[in-house]
């Protein structure tokens, strides 16, 4: 039961017509089913007063002839409330007589491990897949025909086929979504592939480089500051392999003589992969301006789940 003015999100998720399938037979006889394999839509609603509104456009692939479509509903609070909906018998097929033209690929924004990733980024061996896409006339999950799913590749090699994790957005149903999770990532240079098509079957690809480090400690990729040389301030950032732990991080900012000027310490929580640490004004602990010259900032990370641990070091160069 949802609380009265509880906010409630709900997915919606379009089945096209039931179709007779039968099992591979590998370790029991063949035996025909019934099921409904091939996925039309797949979005998110916001609910209000128990109502919700949600537009798409129908993949241009529909079959011509009409068919009995499944309608499937889960909605959600963020109290743990949850409800379930199914609507049978929704008719639905036919082609529009003068449909709007779209000759537009969809737009892909692909990334490792969450949206702050950059192409030739460093990656532990177990990792996801995180991308965004865009299309005026919405994304083409539909597997009948084939040819137009969502797919995706590592050195061209084998395909794999993602329309399961692709949602559109909240009210939205050009724009979605999907992560999809990589294991086991061979050590090296790689790069990732990701298609997709729009419901007007006009075909995208999307490209991102990555670097799969050796084993699965964590690994700082990089440790900087910007602006730097500085006046005033300059903000602290690194980006690292394990992009979704909890952290535990410790800086201490030194002179080149190895004396400890500052230390600090700070717990990132989900974090991503490229994290924003803090804004240092160029003062010791005791609040005194430093003098100009080159300073060193030593950054120690621990992940809070396996302990890993890795540290690197940046010069801070102060300009009075």
């Amino acid at each position: 039961m949802f609380k009265r003015n509880s906010t409630v999100h709900l997915t919606l998720t379009l089945l096209s017509e039931e179709v007779n399938l039968v099992t591979k037979g590998d370790e029991n006889p063949p035996f025909n089913y019934s099921d409904r394999p091939n996925v039309l839509f797949r979005g998110n609603a916001s609910v209000n007063q128990g109502l919700f509104e949600l537009q798409f456009i129908m993949p241009k692939n529909i079959p011509a002839q009409f068919i009995t479509g499944k309608f499937l509903a889960s909605a959600f609070d963020k109290d743990g409330n949850f409800a379930n909906g199914v609507a049978l018998n929704n008719q639905m097929g036919g082609l529009e007589p003068s449909p709007i033209p779209d000759n537009t690929p969809p737009q892909i924004q692909l990334f490792l491990g969450d949206t702050t990733f950059i192409s030739g980024g460093i990656v532990g061996p177990n990792t996801k897949i995180v991308a965004k896409l865009f299309d005026e006339s919405g994304i083409n999950i539909s597997s009948d025909p084939t040819g137009n799913e969502i797919t995706a590749s590592i050195d061209n090699g084998s395909t794999f086929i993602l329309n399961d994790y692709y949602y559109s957005d909240l009210d939205n149903y050009k724009t979605g979504f999907l992560t999809f999770p990589l294991d086991g990532l061979e050590k090296g240079k790689h790069t990732l592939t990701l298609s997709a098509s729009d419901t007007y079957n006009n075909r995208a690809f999307g490209t991102v480089d990555f670097v799969v480090t050796e084993g699965d400690q964590i690994q700082i990729e990089e440790f900087s500051n910007y602006p730097n040389p500085f006046y005033e301030s300059t903000v602290l950032e690194f980006t690292h392999t394990r992009s979704g732990e909890d952290l535990e991080v410790y800086l201490t900012i030194l002179d080149l003589a190895g004396k400890v000027i500052l230390n600090q310490t700070f717990e990132v929580f989900s974090s991503q992969y490229r994290v924003t640490l803090t804004e240092w004004d160029g003062k010791s602990a005791s609040g005194t301006k430093l003098s100009q010259g080159v300073y060193l900032g030593k950054l120690s990370v621990r992940s809070l789940l396996d302990g890993s641990k890795n540290e690197q070091y940046t010069k801070l160069i102060i300009l009075n």
